[in-house]
Formats: C-alpha cells, sequence, structure tokens
C-alpha cells in the first residue's frame, strides 16, 4: 500500500516550552482515531523561560512511553503554523491535518489551511491531500493545587511558575493519570537548567536595567491584553497602599509581567519566579512617580488611577500647553516630524504662545 493508503498523518506543532497534560491527551486522541496513522508532534527552536528544545524532545519521550503512533520532531520555524506550511512543502505524498479544536480561532485556521492546499490553490502539491480533521476538545482542570487554581485549564505558563517556584506537588498537577516515576522524572529534566539560570542572575543588575527603561516598560504595559493591565493595576494599587495583596497574587501578577519584560529584551527577568519580578515592580513604582495616560484601561474598567500625577509647573493643567514629555504614545519618530514640520512652516492648525497667552 501507498502512503497516502496508510491512513492521515496529523501534524501538532508547537513550541511545547515545556508540553503538558493537555498537550499530551491532545496528542493521544489523534493518535486513538482509526482513520489516523501517525501524529507527528513538531516543535520550534527558541526557548522560553529557560526551557530549551532539547528539554521539550526528553520530555514528550518519558510522557509517551508506551504510546504508539506519535513522534517528535525538531523544525526551524518557532511560528506553529508557518512551520505547517513549511512541512507540507517537503511533504511525501499522503494526506495531513493540522491538529486543532472544532471550535473558535482553532478551526477558522484550520479551514484556511485546508482551503490554501486545495487543487488549485496557491500551495497545493500533486499527492499531497490536507484535509479536516478537528477534534471536539475541552480543557483539562487543574485538581489537588495548593492555590486558587484548582477548577482553571491547565496553562504552560503555570506550569513554568510551579518550576521557578521549585513547587513539585503544584507541578505534578499538570500532568493529572501520570505515575509519580513519570513526573518526577519530568521535573528533574526540567528543573536542571531553569536552577541553574536563575542562579546565575543578578538580582541588582535587572534592577538597575529596569529602572533605566522604566518609561518604556509602562508603555510596553499600555499597549498589553486588558488582563496584563488589571494585573498591574494591582501592582500600582498595592505599591501607594491602597490594596493588600496575598503571596499567591503577588506570584500570578509577576507571573502576569513575565511577556512584557521579555518583549523589551530583558530575558533574565523573565526566567524569575513570579514573586521576585513582583517585588522588583514594586520597588520601582515606589521610587519612581509618572503620569499614566486616561485611557490605560478600557472604557468598561472602573478602577482608580494606577499612579499619582506629577506635579508640573506648566502642562496641560490651567490651560497651558501640553509638553511633548506628557504623550507617552509619543516616539523619537513623531519628535523628528515635528521638528521638521516646525522648521519647513508646515505646521497646520497650531497657535503661538506668547507671555502666557495662548
Amino acid at each position: 500500500m501507498g502512503e497516502a493508503e496508510q491512513g492521515i498523518i496529523v501534524l501538532l506543532p508547537g513550541g511545547f516550552k515545556p508540553p503538558h497534560g493537555g498537550h499530551l491527551e491532545l496528542a493521544k486522541r489523534y493518535a486513538s482515531q482509526p482513520n489516523v496513522s501517525e501524529v507527528r508532534i513538531l516543535i520550534g527552536p527558541k526557548e522560553r523561560d529557560g526551557i530549551t528544545r532539547d528539554q521539550s524532545i526528553a520530555v514528550w519521550k518519558e510522557l509517551l512511553i508506551g504510546s504508539t503512533g506519535i513522534v517528535v520532531e525538531s523544525v526551524a520555524e518557532d511560528n506553529p503554523l508557518l512551520a505547517s506550511y513549511k512541512y507540507i512543502e517537503k511533504a511525501k505524498p499522503g494526506t495531513y491535518a493540522l491538529a486543532a479544536s472544532s471550535k473558535g480561532d482553532d478551526y477558522v485556521r484550520v479551514k484556511k489551511f485546508v482551503d490554501g492546499h486545495a487543487v488549485g490553490a496557491k500551495y497545493n502539491r500533486p499527492g499531497v491531500d490536507v484535509v479536516e480533521l478537528p477534534l471536539d476538545t475541552q480543557p483539562i482542570l487543574y485538581k489537588n493545587r495548593k492555590d486558587n487554581l484548582n477548577g482553571k485549564g491547565i496553562s504552560a505558563s503555570t506550569l513554568r511558575a510551579d518550576l521557578a517556584a521549585k513547587n513539585y506537588d503544584n507541578f505534578k498537577t499538570n500532568y493529572p493519570g501520570q505515575p509519580e516515576s513519570t513526573t518526577k522524572k519530568v521535573f528533574d529534566i526540567l528543573t536542571k537548567n531553569m536552577q541553574e539560570i536563575v542562579e546565575g542572575i543578578n538580582v541588582g543588575d535587572v534592577v538597575k536595567k529596569l529602572s533605566s527603561r522604566f518609561k518604556a516598560f509602562l508603555r510596553a504595559i499600555g499597549s498589553e491584553s486588558r488582563e496584563t493591565k488589571e494585573a498591574f493595576v494591582l501592582l500600582a494599587q498595592a505599591a501607594q497602599g491602597k490594596k493588600k495583596l496575598t503571596d499567591e497574587e503577588k506570584k500570578e501578577i509577576g507571573e502576569q509581567m513575565k511577556d512584557v519584560l521579555k518583549t523589551m529584551g530583558i530575558i533574565a527577568a523573565s526566567v524569575l519566579p513570579g514573586g521576585t519580578i513582583y517585588f522588583i515592580l514594586i520597588r520601582l513604582l515606589r521610587l519612581e512617580k509618572y503620569t499614566i495616560p486616561n485611557n490605560f484601561l478600557n472604557k468598561a474598567a472602573t478602577t482608580v488611577p494606577l499612579m499619582e500625577k506629577m506635579i508640573l509647573k506648566e502642562g496641560g493643567a490651567a490651560g497651558h500647553m501640553t509638553h511633548p514629555y506628557e504623550d507617552y504614545d509619543l516616539t523619537f519618530d513623531d519628535v523628528e516630524k515635528m521638528i521638521d514640520a516646525a522648521l519647513s512652516g508646515k505646521v497646520e492648525f497650531a497657535q503661538e504662545k506668547l507671555d502666557a497667552r495662548t
């Protein structure tokens, strides 16, 4: 029989830094389908909070002991969808499907992927068929944790937080149904590298680096999701003494800030425990005072303003002109354009200020 007649090959791309029980369940469910011949897990090279692809592969091997029809492969692309397109470009003749849920955005992406490889479409290759094979999936929920996450869906970010905190009791809840010997081995695989990274970080250097870029950090927060903004609101309120947070809330807020720090290039901070990140940020918030744009949260928000206002001798108050430094969305490129326009007489609808008159 030819490969095309043997069954569907399911591609399951992702970062998997690290893989957890939800990933494992999805792979096994696909492998158990009667029309599936193999599930191929595709892992990109990018590290996540100190967890490498080699560690991810090692964890998969532990989790897949005794399983059949599931293989793990390294790919060059970090973006899961791009990895799938590139994989099909070089795939042998056969029938392929992209692993996904039958609901929401997952299904939309799968439909677009299938349509793009249909006969006559841009990515079609003779002998290579791409079909829909979504599953009706439900998230696996946490049980028996020592925090307030019981009943919530298992996630890689929570798993990484458990690792950073060296909390094995919570860590093993990310792998429901796995024997203790397996979860301990996975814990050992993942904590070895993370511990080396955390021990090599000088917290003082992180504080110094973030302090010099704190305004940029506030701007970055302003463009994040509502959930991240609300976490920062709680942090700012705690810095002002208006909110008392539990240790778990402090850790969760610190974890929420990790991706922001990472996008700013402060990689070292992103692998520190959430509680440590919270401590660094609240220390800086108490030392620094910045104005926060009124539209920091969306219109539905009822939260009090984040920070006390700076006292300005002049500015937008009392009818004075607003200074450029009061606009945190202003970039250097914007300032350059303003200067160029002013010097070349291209400024429209502008007024001059002479002797306190506008």
